[in-house]
């Protein structure tokens, strides 16, 4: 009896101990995301604002007229929050401090929302009519030839100056209010790639053909209040896939690899690669020209009826 009591209670303490053990996990990393999230996206007192808080603030304001210029029926008159807020922030110390593009268009907007309170004139300088003669975008064969690489010529660089190009078309991705919280970290020298990849269990076989590497991260000060705290992961990840449709654009391969990492490892590639504290980690993008022969996983996709229900 004193054997089967024993022997019946190992597996059932195990269970129990890994239970708890993934409870205090889970409670760790979720305390040190909540203190991260208060101090760098709640809504602070303007006199302790810091330029990137007005910033958030401005770019909220100033889209409120951009949008509302848009709509069907624009009411008129309309903005009066919109107004003050833009007013107030506008005249504040340390709004020098500011994006100037920022600056520019919440200036922009303040003006377009008199033009039409004033003289029912919509501003093509702040919401400028749609190009109906753009380009309808790329074939279907553009989607369906992206794969994910894993298996890069190590020796084939890409210019600076086309990288430059490619994060600009990825700033054309949608995000909340316009705030474009998402960054980007471009690491190209070998030993700063090897050093971030081993943070990141996903490269493993393949890792050191890696070329080039971006880390695209969301600053938390873009966003504000309880409702908008997994927006940055949004933004991010529309930011990311953007980046990766432009890398294909270019006729350059990439590889998505996930960051569910602890705080251990973030901490570890904050102080190797040097991001800032107010920055989520969202994921990393291995990417380049691929080797020779390089072979993809098939990666077949559901059935559509099993992705789209429809109403």
């Amino acid at each position: 009896m004193s054997n089967w009591v024993q022997n019946s209670q190992v597996p059932v303490l195990g269970t129990v101990g890994r239970s708890l053990l993934s409870r205090l996990r889970i409670y760790r990393e979720y305390t040190v995301d909540r203190r991260a999230y208060v101090r760098s996206s709640s809504w602070t007192a303007p006199r302790r604002q810091l330029a990137a808080q007005r910033q958030r603030d401005l770019t909220f304001w100033y889209h409120q007229v951009e949008k509302a210029l848009t709509f069907p029926e624009v009411r008129r008159p309309f903005g009066a929050a919109a107004e003050a807020n833009l007013n107030r922030i506008l005249s504040e110390a340390g709004v020098e401090d500011v994006d100037p593009v920022v600056r520019e268009s919440a200036s922009r907007a303040r003006e377009a929302l008199a033009l039409w309170n004033d003289r029912g004139i919509i501003s093509e300088a702040a919401s400028p009519l749609i190009d109906s003669t753009a380009p309808l975008g790329p074939a279907p064969e553009f989607f369906l030839t992206r794969s994910s690489c894993r298996n890069f010529d190590p020796n084939r660089k890409i210019d600076r100056q086309e990288v430059r190009s490619i994060v600009a078309l990825a700033q054309r991705s949608p995000s909340v209010c316009n705030r474009q919280g998402a960054r980007v970290h471009y690491l190209s020298d070998r030993a700063d790639i090897a050093a971030a990849l081993a943070l990141q269990s996903g490269n493993r076989g393949f890792g050191q053909t890696v070329s080039h590497l971006a880390i695209v991260t969301a600053d938390r000060r873009a966003f504000s209040e309880s409702t908008e705290r997994n927006q940055g992961w949004i933004d991010g990840a529309l930011f990311a896939m953007t980046f990766v449709w432009a890398l294909h654009a270019h006729a350059i391969a990439s590889c998505m690899l996930n960051w569910s990492m602890g705080v251990t490892a973030t901490r570890k590639l904050r102080a190797t690669v040097g991001i800032p504290e107010h920055e989520d980690v969202i994921c990393m993008i291995a990417f380049g020209y691929p080797a020779p022969n390089s072979r993809r996983a098939r990666s077949e996709r559901l059935d559509l009826d099993a992705v789209l229900t429809e109403h």
